[in-house]
């Protein structure tokens, strides 16, 4: 996915708690807290994947 250019984003709060954001920032996954900008993609009409 990130080879075609999408955007991967991991939520802080679930990362932290699994003990895993430094990990995902090494395979180059942004890891921030998902509330604010999640609210704007959707207001924005972006095409949102979760799992």
């Amino acid at each position: 996915m990130q080879q075609e250019g999408i955007s991967i984003f991991a939520y802080k709060a679930c990362a932290d708690m699994y003990d895993v954001s430094p990990q995902l920032e090494k395979l180059n996954i942004d890891v921030k807290f998902m509330g604010e900008p999640l609210s704007e993609y959707l207001q924005k009409d972006y095409k949102v994947i979760t799992f």
